[in-house]
């Protein structure tokens, strides 16, 4: 079995949005995933329309709402009105998470999740050669985020973590985002602890 290394995490609480076209559950991802990606030392570009990118890097999230579900949720229930189709991508799950791909030339597996276990999804994603590495990301929205950078091989020197050695204490929760939340709890516990 390939082993897989944690090369990299990072933590956000809410963070405001930053320009016309963000919000503060955008916000509060990016700044999770760029800690990580920071952390990791690995080399990302910035994105742009039609690059290269990395096909050998994708991305897990997990969060049970989309970024605009709540204000759109509102509008529609509470207050009768319509929604405009200009509203409807900030209510997919996945407007955060390809925003990352983008930002970050990510072009290998991607995938927005409601619940489950992200980390165990991106580990499959390696282990059967569809990706080298993969972002793994959960947010409760808008309030905290979550990342890692979890991949197969590492560079000489590059400090990490085996994940092996930590995943088996995951708890039993139906909450995607609480399981990640663990996950990272343990494995940055367990990066600090083996980088020293």
């Amino acid at each position: 079995m390939t082993n897989i290394y944690m090369t990299g995490y990072g933590e956000s609480e809410a963070v405001p949005a930053h320009g016309r076209r963000s919000t503060s559950f955008r916000s509060t991802v990016e700044a999770a995933v760029s800690n990580a990606v920071g952390m990791s030392g690995d080399k990302f570009g910035m994105g742009s329309v039609g690059s290269r990118g990395h096909a050998d890097t994708g991305i897990v999230f997990v969060t049970r709402t989309g970024e605009r579900w709540p204000e759109v949720w509102w509008k529609l229930k509470d207050e009768g009105k319509s929604v405009t189709p200009t509203q409807f991508p900030g209510i997919v799950h996945n407007a955060a998470p390809g925003q990352i791909a983008i930002r970050y030339s990510l072009t290998g597996p991607h995938l927005a999740i409601v619940d489950g276990d992200a980390l165990a999804l991106a580990m499959i994603q390696i282990r059967a050669g569809r990706a080298a590495r993969m972002i793994v990301c959960g947010l409760e929205s808008p309030h905290n985020a979550v990342s890692l950078v979890i991949q197969s091989r590492r560079r000489e020197g590059q400090r990490s973590c085996i994940l092996a050695d930590i995943t088996h204490f995951a708890p039993s929760t139906s909450n995607g985002f609480r399981r990640l939340a663990y996950h990272y709890k343990e494995l940055s516990d367990h990066f600090e602890r083996s980088s020293e």
